[in-house]
């Protein structure tokens, strides 16, 4: 579909300069007709020239004109709805991830402070803070997993459903041209859902364990540790 709308913007482009020429060239007074034969080595000359210049200059301003209302009434609302999207799933997705993280600080340290919180919203930042040694043998992220208790859980997966809630909404309710990004959001939702019944018992907390490390801290079993939030990056390619 984005290649697509590449073509259709293209096409648009070619006929907008072509619509245009029509429009200068032909034009009753040939104040730019006459410039441009004299400076190309040979104008065509056709009978009944005054006739055809109406022809090609009405159907240069039809060409305009249709291409005015595609731009007002088609293309600036559908951008207008897209970038109300990504901003509305942009901050429910920065509010999913103060909330995850705001329960992480809680198991893994007792309190949390709301700068650590906004801070940790980075990839890099939240590793490294997670990574830090709070014993001789155990990590803080280890430590967050160890406390970690039901109540914990649940509020987790409540806020992992809410957001999946959204990114469903606008799966369902916007075409998304970017292949790459709507197969993305597909993959995503059924990873929260299929963590739906998650408990404390080891292998629930080692699979959930995985995606929130994946999420937060930017970790792919492909290429390591990305420098971008890939779910952001998505979001703003619908």
């Amino acid at each position: 579909m984005k290649i697509a709308r590449h073509w259709l913007d293209l096409t648009l482009a070619l006929l907008f300069v072509v619509s245009l020429a029509a429009v200068l060239l032909a034009h009753e007074s040939d104040f730019l007709r006459k410039p441009f034969c004299a400076a190309v080595p040979a104008c065509p000359a056709v009978d009944h020239a005054a006739a055809w210049n109406k022809i090609a200059y009405d159907l240069g301003i039809g060409g305009l004109t249709s291409l005015l209302f595609y731009g007002l009434l088609v293309r600036l609302p559908d951008w207008r709805r897209r970038r109300r999207i990504r901003r509305s799933l942009s901050g429910r997705y920065l509010a999913f991830k103060k909330d995850m993280i705001a329960t992480m600080l809680g198991v893994a340290d007792g309190s949390y402070d709301y700068d650590l919180v906004e801070r940790l919203v980075d990839l890099k930042e939240f590793k490294d803070y997670f990574k830090e040694r709070v014993g001789s043998d155990q990590e803080r992220w280890h430590r967050f997993l160890n406390n970690l208790e039901e109540h914990n859980i649940r509020d987790m997966l409540t806020a992992m459903e809410i957001f999946r809630a959204d990114v469903t909404h606008v799966m369902l309710t916007t075409d998304i041209e970017d292949f790459e990004a709507s197969e993305f959001f597909k993959r995503l939702s059924a990873l929260i859902y299929s963590h739906k019944d998650a408990t404390t018992e080891y292998d629930p907390v080692k699979q959930l364990s995985q995606f929130l490390w994946n999420v937060f801290a930017g970790w792919d079993w492909v290429s390591g540790y990305r420098q971008r939030d890939i779910v952001q990056d998505m979001i703003d390619s619908i």
